[in-house]
């Protein structure tokens, strides 16, 4: 969410912005790893669940700018670790069936 700040007679003094992420839990390499008989009590239990929501608000002049930080942050602090995540997950499950 954004807003744009206003002095009283109108003048633009910069903007706020409100970001809420809700990581969605992935449960596509979990659910393989659980046996047989219980991967469906195990997909339907964690195909719903989400991470704990991280919560920023930026206030600035520049809305790009502002953007451009919370996209840098968010690909930072949350794609790159499930990225990680899911390259080690996957290296699991190929030992795994080895």
């Amino acid at each position: 969410m954004v807003i744009q700040t206003k002095t009283k007679a109108g003048y633009v003094v910069g903007y706020t912005m409100a970001t809420i992420i809700l990581p969605r839990f992935d449960n596509s390499t979990l659910v393989p790893a659980v046996q047989p008989q219980f991967q469906e009590e195990a997909k339907a239990a964690t195909s719903a669940l989400y991470y704990f929501p991280k919560t920023s608000l930026e206030i600035g002049p520049n809305l790009e700018a502002l953007a451009k930080d919370s996209i840098a942050e968010f690909d930072t602090e949350t794609l790159e670790p499930a990225r990680k995540l899911q390259d080690q997950m996957q290296d699991i499950m190929k030992k795994m069936k080895k």
